[in-house]
């Protein structure tokens, strides 16, 4: 897949699940096919935070890309780019689409994939998917990705479920509002929750507002 795979998001499915199953996050591509995969057993799933995608396939190398076109060291986020032989060699009949997802280093030839994706890599060389770059905002000075609000919010022990969206309160701001559903037995107040958070990340990461639900509103389909 091409999302981000928060463990949040499997512990529900654990108890319908055998306590030797493994799960299997699976980072692919059209243009490249399997990039990576990392696997967890079922039974081990507890840690809230996001799912690991392992080391890279054989045949390919993954590097992180920062936004000055340097290459990132582990721990620094940035551009997921791929080189490989299985990479493809563009798009059917659209040469500026070629062109703007796929770079040619000057020095060496070597052809590299942009995938627009927002990663980085730990020292032991297991890729994270931290977003597409296009869910990054800049929020009071700061670039803020959607997704790690969230997993703030959910590594909060009483919090059963998040969304986290943006509101515009004039052209230069941009407010964060995390709505949030507790445990039943939670007796958190958004006011408790904020300064907790404070505690936890940067002021920039902290949501100017926390909306209390009982559960969040789905769709037909079961999307927020």
């Amino acid at each position: 897949g091409g999302d981000v795979v928060n463990t949040e998001d499997l512990l529900g499915l654990r108890p319908h699940l055998s306590p030797s199953c493994r799960i299997t996050n699976l980072y692919a591509s059209t243009e490249v096919g399997t990039i990576s995969y990392g696997r967890r057993e079922a039974r081990n799933i507890r840690d809230r935070g996001k799912l690991l995608l392992g080391r890279p396939c054989e045949g390919l190398e993954v590097r992180i890309q920062t936004e000055k076109g340097e290459v990132a060291v582990p721990g620094e986020p940035g551009q997921i780019i791929i080189k490989g032989a299985r990479i493809t060699p563009g798009y059917w009949n659209d040469p500026e689409r070629t062109a703007a997802a796929f770079n040619v280093d000057s020095d060496t030839g070597e052809r590299w994939y942009q995938t627009g994706d927002l990663g980085q890599l730990h020292d032991d060389g297991q890729l994270e998917h931290l977003g597409r770059l296009g869910g990054r905002l800049k929020v009071r000075g700061n670039f803020v990705q959607i997704q790690d609000v969230r997993g703030a919010v959910l590594e909060m022990p009483q919090v059963a479920d998040c969304v986290v969206l943006t509101a515009n309160e004039d052209t230069d701001h941009i407010s964060l509002i995390a709505y949030v559903v507790l445990d039943s037995e939670s007796s958190l107040t958004p006011e408790q929750m904020r300064s907790e958070l404070s505690r936890r990340v940067p002021s920039h990461m902290v949501p100017n507002r926390i909306v209390l639900l009982d559960q969040l509103p789905l769709t037909s389909r079961g999307k927020v």
